[in-house]
C-alpha cells in the first residue's frame, strides 16, 4: 500500500476522533437515562436498543445517499455539526420529557413488557436524531474516500479499524480519565467541544475539495476496473451473515460481561475493561482484513470460514470461565497489590476468552462491505452491512439478556452463540458461487457437513463449569488473601444449594450447617447467621425510633430478614419492598426460617425493579424509608448513595418519617463516607452515625424533630417482639443501644464539614470506591470516626438521669473495640488482648466486647497450646467459653488438647460441652465421631458420623471417621465405596486415596 496522502491522514484522524466521541456520548448517555429509568439492565438495554437502531436507520440511509453527494466530506462535517449541536441538548429534552414518563410510569409499574415499551420509546424518541447522524457517518466518509487514491475496499477495513481504535480510546478516556476527574455535565461539554472542532476541520477541508475532480474521475483503478461476474457469495447471504455475527458479538459481549463479572467484579472499572477488550479485539481484526482485501479472490473464502472460527474458538474457550476466579487471585498475590495491577490482571483475565473471537469478529464487517461491493458499490454497501450488522447486534444484545441468560443460562447462551455461528458457515459452504458453477455441489455438502459434526463433537466433549468455583467471588477476597500471604482461593466448604442467573445478576445461595449465605455475582449479601444482627438493625431500628410508623419502603430485599425486621414492628401496616434481582427474590424463599415467610406475608409487596426510580415514581410516602443496596463499589449503586437519591427520599417521607441508608464501613476511607453523610445532610437536617455490625455503618435521619425518645423506647422494650429484635442486635438495654450511635447532631457536621456531597453528576462514589478495595482503609475509617464520636446526648430526650456518664463510659469501650479489632487485623494480637481486656472492663455488659474479648483469648490459647504451655491454653479457653457461652470453639480446641494428649475421655466431655452449645456444628459432630472410632465404639462412631455428613455431605473428617469405623467393623466395601463417592468432592487427597486403596486390600 502506498503512503496514506496528507489529506487521507486527516480523514483518518477525524474519524478516529469522532469513534471517540461516539462511545463517550454513549457512557454519558446511558448515565443521564439510568437517572431516569433506574440502574436496571432493563433500562440499560433499552437505551442501548434505541442507541443501535438509530445507528442502523443512519447507516441504511446514508449508503443510499453518499454516492451522490459532489462533496461528501462536507456532508459528513454538517453530519458531525447536527451531531454536536444535538448532543449537547440531550439533558434538557430529557428533562423536558420527564413529565411524561412519571405520568405514566405507576400504571405501569407492575407491567414488564409495558414499561419496556415506554422506556424505548422514550429512549428512541430522544436518541434517534443524532445516533441516525452518527449511523449515516461511515457510508459517507467512505463515498469520500474512494475519491482518494488509495484502493477502495482497504480503506473500508481502515476506516472501520480507525474507527473502533477511536471508540477503544473513548471508552477509557471517559471511564478512567474523564467521568472521575470532570463528573457527567463536564464530559458532555468536552464531548460536544471535541465533536464541534471535528465538523469545523472536516468543513474546513471540504472547502478545498470543491472544483476537484469529479467523483466519476477520481474512482482508482480498483473501483474502475469492470467486474467479471458478481460476488463469490449471494448479496442476500452476505447481508444475513453480517446480521448473524453482529447477533453473535453483542450476544457474546453480553454473555461474557456476565461470566467475567464473577471473576473481575462489578465495578465500573471492570465493565469498561471488558468493553475496551471487546473493542480492541473489533479493531485489530479490521486491520487484518485490509490486508486480506490486497487479494480478492482469499476475501470470500476467509469470510466464508470466519463464523465458524469464531464459534469454535469460543467453544474451545469456554472451559476457561470457572477457573478466572482463581486465576484473579493468583496474579494478584504476585503483585504489589495495587489498583493499577488490578486491572491489568482483570484485562488479561478478559483478553483470554474475548480476544481470539473478537479479532475474527472485527475482520468478518471489513471482508463483507469488499465483497458485496462488487453488486452494490463501495458506500452502498458500507450502509447496508452496517445497517444488518447493527440490527443484529440489537437483537442479539436484547436476546442475550432478556431470554438466553434466563432460560438456558450463560454457559448455553454461549453455545448457542457459538453454534450459530458454526451453522452460517455451512450456509456459506452451501451457496458460495465459483465461476459460474452451481452452488450446492458434492464438495460442499462434504465440508458443511463435515463443520457440522466438528461442532457437534466439539460440544459434546465440553467439560461443564464447575459452578461452585466459578461463583467463589475470587476479586473480592483477593487483596485479603494476599494480605494473609496465600496465593490461591481456600477449599469451598460450603455447600451450593442454590443457583439462578438472572437478567440482571448471578445469585447463590450456599450452605455450611445451619448457616446459610446469599452471593449475588460471588460476593455476599446476606445470612442467617453472621450478618443477622446487621440485617435486624437496618429493617427494625427505623421503626423502633419512630412514634408510630405504618408505612415502610424496603430498597433491598436480600434475605428478607430486613423487611422482615421492619414489618415485625407492633404498627407496621404494610411494607413495599422493591428488589433490583426476581433471582434474589427467589432465593429468599430458602431463608424463609429467618425471614418470618415474609413473601406470603399479605402486608409484603415485593416489587422487581429499580428502588430509587419507584421511590421518585410511585408517588407514595412512608414513615420509614429503608435503603440496603449492595457494597458501593458496585457500578450503580452509587446512585443510591447521591444527594439526588437523598432528596427523593426527603419529598418521600411522611411528617415525622425516618431515613435509614446502610453503607459498609470497610474498603471505604473516611472521604468517601463523609461524601455519603453530606448527602444525606444536605436534604435532612438531623442526621446521626450508627454502627451495626462491625464494619457496617448506618446513616439514620430525619427531620427538625427526630430525636430519640428515651422513654418512648424503654416503653417499646417491654412489647416482646421488640425486646426479641434488640435481643437480635445484642442490645439488651438502653445504653447498650445508643452506644451504637457513632455520630450525631453537631458531631456528624463537624466530621462533614467543607466535604462536597457525593452526587449524579460528579460520580465520586462509582469510580473512587472500587479503587478502595485494594487498601486496607478500616484502620484509618474507624480512627477517624473515634476521634469525632458524640452527639447522642444532643438528641435523646425524656432521658432518666445519670444516662450521660454512662454513655460516655460505654463510648471509650466502643473505641477501645474499634482498636482491638483493628490491631487483631493487623496481626497484632497481644496489643488487641490488651485493648480489649480494658474495654471489657469499661463496660462488662456490652456483648460484643464480650465476643470480641472470648476470640481473642481463644486464640491466643491455640498459640500456647502450639508452644506446649499447655495449662495456659486451658485457661485461656475455659475463660472464653465463660464469656460467650454461646460458642463452642474454646471447647472444641480444648477437646483437640486433650486428643493430642491421649486423654480421649476427656477430650470426649469436652466436646460434648461444645456441641451443647453448637448441636449442628458438623466439626464437632465429626471430631465426637472420630474420638468414638478411637476409643473403640465403631457403632458410635458411624452413627455420629452420619448424624455429621446429614448436617454437610462433603464434611472430609466425617467420612474418614466413618470408612474407619466400617472398616473397624469388616465393612470393608462399604468403607471403599465411601471413600470412592468422597474423593469426587477432594479430588487428589492423599490420605482419602491411601484409605481407599487399604480398604480395597482389606476386602481382597
Amino acid at each position: 500500500m502506498s503512503p496514506v496522502p496528507v489529506r487521507s491522514r486527516a480523514v483518518l484522524g477525524l474519524f478516529f476522533s469522532s469513534g471517540a466521541v461516539g462511545l463517550l456520548y454513549q457512557v454519558v448517555w446511558i448515565r443521564l437515562f439510568v437517572h431516569v429509568f433506574g440502574a436496571t439492565v432493563l433500562a440499560v438495554s433499552t437505551v442501548l436498543a434505541a442507541f443501535m437502531g438509530g445507528l442502523a436507520l443512519g447507516g441504511l440511509w446514508g449508503g443510499r445517499m453518499a454516492p451522490r453527494l459532489r462533496n461528501p466530506l462536507r456532508a459528513y462535517g454538517l453530519l458531525e455539526l447536527g451531531l454536536g449541536l444535538y448532543a449537547g441538548l440531550v439533558p434538557f429534552v430529557l428533562r423536558a420529557i420527564d413529565p411524561l414518563y412519571e405520568t405514566v410510569y405507576p400504571g405501569l409499574s407492575g407491567s414488564f413488557w409495558g414499561l419496556s415499551a415506554l422506556r424505548f420509546a422514550v429512549s428512541a424518541i430522544i436518541l434517534l436524531p443524532p445516533t441516525f447522524l452518527m449511523g449515516a457517518t461511515l457510508p459517507v466518509l467512505t463515498a469520500h474516500a474512494e475519491r482518494l487514491p488509495l484502493r477502495a475496499r482497504q480503506r473500508v477495513a481502515h476506516l472501520y479499524a480507525i474507527n473502533t481504535f477511536g471508540a477503544v480510546t473513548g471508552t477509557v478516556g471517559a471511564s478512567f480519565v474523564l467521568l472521575p476527574g470532570l463528573g457527567l455535565s463536564r464530559t458532555l461539554v468536552l464531548g460536544v467541544a471535541l465533536n464541534l472542532a471535528i465538523a469545523g476541520i472536516a468543513l474546513r477541508l471540504a472547502r478545498t475539495e470543491e472544483g476537484r475532480v469529479g467523483a466519476a474521475e477520481a474512482r482508482d483503478e480498483d473501483t474502475a476496473r469492470p467486474e467479471r461476474e458478481g460476488p463469490a457469495i449471494p448479496r442476500a447471504l452476505i447481508l444475513t451473515t453480517a446480521g448473524v455475527l453482529g447477533f453473535a458479538a453483542l450476544a457474546f459481549e453480553v454473555l461474557w460481561t456476565r461470566a467475567l463479572a464473577l471473576a473481575l467484579g462489578t465495578t465500573t472499572y471492570a465493565f469498561a475493561i471488558v468493553l475496551t477488550v471487546f473493542l480492541l479485539g473489533i479493531a485489530g481484526g479490521s486491520l487484518w482484513a485490509g490486508r486480506l482485501l490486497r487479494d480478492g479472490r482469499r476475501a470470500p473464502a476467509v469470510f466464508t470460514a470466519a463464523p465458524a472460527l469464531i464459534g469454535f474458538l469460543a467453544l474451545f474457550l469456554l472451559p476457561i470461565f470457572d477457573r478466572l476466579p482463581g486465576l484473579f487471585v493468583g496474579l494478584a498475590a504476585r503483585g504489589g497489590g495495587t489498583w493499577l495491577e488490578g486491572l491489568l490482571a482483570k484485562f488479561v483475565l478478559a483478553g483470554l476468552p474475548m480476544l481470539p473471537p473478537t479479532f475474527l469478529s472485527g475482520a468478518a464487517f471489513p471482508l463483507a462491505v469488499g465483497i458485496d461491493r462488487q453488486s452494490a458499490g463501495p458506500s452502498r454497501s458500507v450502509g447496508d452491512v452496517y445497517a444488518s450488522n447493527t440490527l443484529g447486534a440489537i437483537i442479539g444484545s436484547w436476546a442475550a439478556g432478556f431470554v438466553l441468560i434466563p432460560t438456558i443460562g450463560l454457559r448455553t447462551g454461549i453455545l448457542f452463540a457459538a453454534a450459530l455461528q458454526i451453522f452460517m458457515t455451512c450456509l456459506l459452504l452451501l451457496f458460495r458461487r465459483r465461476a459460474g458453477r452451481p452452488a450446492i455441489r458434492g464438495r460442499p455438502i462434504l465440508a458443511a457437513s463435515g463443520v457440522a459434526l466438528a461442532a457437534v463433537a466439539a460440544i459434546a466433549v465440553l467439560p461443564d463449569w464447575n459452578r461452585s468455583a466459578l461463583t467463589r467471588g475470587g476479586f473480592a477476597i483477593a487483596v485479603d488473601l494476599r494480605r494473609f500471604g496465600q496465593t490461591q482461593l481456600a477449599e469451598d466448604r460450603k455447600e451450593l444449594v442454590f443457583l439462578e442467573e438472572g437478567i440482571t445478576s448471578t445469585i447463590t445461595v450456599r450452605r455450611w450447617g445451619d448457616e446459610l449465605t446469599m452471593q449475588m455475582n460471588g460476593v455476599t449479601e446476606a445470612s442467617n447467621f453472621g450478618d443477622l444482627g446487621t440485617q435486624v438493625l437496618v429493617g427494625g431500628l427505623g421503626g423502633i425510633l419512630h412514634a408510630n410508623p405504618r408505612d415502610v419502603l424496603v430498597i433491598g430485599l436480600g434475605s428478607g430478614i430486613t423487611a422482615a425486621a421492619a414489618l415485625r414492628h407492633p404498627g407496621v401496616e404494610s411494607v413495599e419492598c422493591v428488589e433490583i434481582s426476581e433471582a434474589v427474590v427467589h432465593a429468599a424463599r430458602l431463608f424463609e426460617e429467618a425471614n418470618g415467610g415474609i413473601l406470603d406475608d399479605p402486608r409484603c409487596r415485593v416489587i422487581v425493579g429499580d428502588g430509587r426510580n419507584h421511590l421518585g415514581l410511585s408517588g407514595r410516602a412512608y414513615d420509614v424509608i429503608v435503603s440496603q443496596p449492595s457494597n458501593v463499589w458496585n457500578s450503580g449503586i452509587g446512585s443510591l448513595m447521591s444527594s439526588e437519591f437523598f432528596a427523593r427520599a426527603a419529598d418521600h417521607l411522611k411528617p415525622g418519617g425516618i431515613l435509614v441508608s446502610w453503607i459498609q464501613g470497610y474498603s471505604l476511607t473516611p472521604d468517601a463516607l463523609r461524601s455519603v453523610m453530606a448527602a444525606v445532610r444536605e436534604h435532612l437536617p438531623r442526621c446521626s452515625l450508627w454502627m451495626a455490625g462491625w464494619g457496617d455503618l448506618v446513616i439514620i435521619a430525619g427531620g427538625e424533630d427526630f430525636a430519640f425518645d428515651a422513654a418512648r423506647l424503654l416503653e417499646k422494650g417491654k412489647d416482646p417482639v421488640v425486646a426479641e429484635m434488640l435481643r437480635q442486635i445484642d442490645t439488651p438495654d438502653l445504653v447498650t443501644l445508643f452506644t451504637k450511635n457513632v455520630l450525631a447532631g453537631e458531631h456528624f457536621d463537624r466530621y462533614i464539614a467543607g466535604f462536597p456531597p457525593n452526587t449524579d453528576d460528579n460520580l465520586y462514589l462509582e469510580f473512587e470506591a472500587p479503587k478502595l478495595l485494594y487498601r486496607e482503609t478500616i484502620a484509618e475509617l474507624f480512627e477517624s470516626l473515634g476521634e469525632a464520636a458524640g452527639g447522642t446526648e444532643e438528641f435523646l430526650v425524656n432521658a432518666p438521669p445519670g444516662i450521660e456518664a454512662e454513655l460516655e463510659r460505654a463510648r471509650r469501650a466502643r473505641i477501645l473495640e474499634d482498636r482491638a479489632r483493628i490491631a487483631f487485623r493487623e496481626n497484632q494480637g497481644e496489643r488487641g488482648l490488651r485493648v480489649i481486656e480494658r474495654a471489657y472492663r469499661l463496660d462488662p455488659r456490652s456483648r460484643t466486647i464480650a465476643d470480641v474479648y472470648a476470640l481473642a483469648l481463644d486464640g491466643r490459647g491455640q498459640s500456647r497450646a502450639r508452644q506446649g504451655d499447655l495449662a495456659g491454653a486451658v485457661e485461656d479457653y475455659l475463660r472464653a467459653a465463660e464469656l460467650d457461652p454461646r460458642k463452642g470453639a474454646p471447647f472444641a480446641n480444648l477437646s483437640h488438647l486433650h486428643r493430642d494428649a491421649g486423654r480421649l475421655p476427656t477430650a470426649l466431655d469436652a466436646i460434648a460441652e461444645a456441641l451443647a452449645r453448637e448441636p449442628r456444628n458438623p466439626d464437632f459432630i465429626a471430631d465426637r465421631a472420630t474420638l468414638l472410632v478411637r476409643t473403640r465404639d465403631f457403632e458410635g462412631g458411624l452413627e455420629t458420623a452420619r448424624q455429621a455428613l446429614a448436617v454437610d455431605r462433603r464434611h472430609r473428617e466425617a467420612h474418614l471417621a466413618m470408612s474407619e469405623a466400617l472398616m473397624s467393623l469388616d465393612r470393608t466395601a462399604e468403607a471403599e465405596s465411601v471413600l470412592t463417592a468422597v474423593l469426587r468432592f477432594h479430588p487428589g487427597d492423599e490420605e482419602i486415596e491411601r484409605l481407599r486403596r487399604k480398604a480395597g486390600a482389606m476386602g481382597e
